[in-house]
């Protein structure tokens, strides 16, 4: 997985796909958040 910080457009949903601009690795948001809350993603297979 990348260490890069991965940038979110505040409109994101669960199961969106979220593509890293530094690396191109896709991810697949698990969870959206909040402003004071931590996003979570998963590896794309």
């Amino acid at each position: 997985m990348c260490d890069a910080d991965l940038v979110f457009g505040g409109d994101e949903k669960a199961g969106d796909p979220v593509m890293c601009s530094f690396c191109g690795s896709t991810f697949v948001l698990s969870r959206a958040a909040g402003a004071d809350e931590t996003w979570e993603v998963e590896e794309d297979e």
